[in-house]
């Protein structure tokens, strides 16, 4: 059986499991041919790509908010950083 594998599909196969990973095992497996034109896989590594800027931007974004409660120069030292209770939040 040969298929074309949908984008969503091939997002939720690999982080998420279910039917769709079911489907991507199979591939593996080699009991179905998955077939892909060039505009389908530059579509996987585009939003692929948009995943992993989507992570990174939120580290990034997490780190710069931690900033104002961590000092850098008490990040670093071989003393631990103290919060304030007024700056947690909950």
């Amino acid at each position: 059986m040969k298929i074309v594998i949908d984008t969503n599909v091939l997002i939720s196969g690999v982080f998420f499991g279910g039917f769709p990973r079911k489907v991507l095992n199979e591939v593996i497996r080699g009991n179905i041919t998955a077939c892909a034109t060039a505009e389908i896989v530059n579509e996987y590594e585009e939003i692929i790509q948009e995943m992993i800027d989507r992570k990174q931007g939120n580290i990034n974004r997490d780190i710069s908010g931690a900033k104002h409660l961590c000092p850098a120069s008490y990040a670093f030292s071989d003393y631990p950083c103290r919060f304030p209770h007024h700056q947690l939040r909950p």
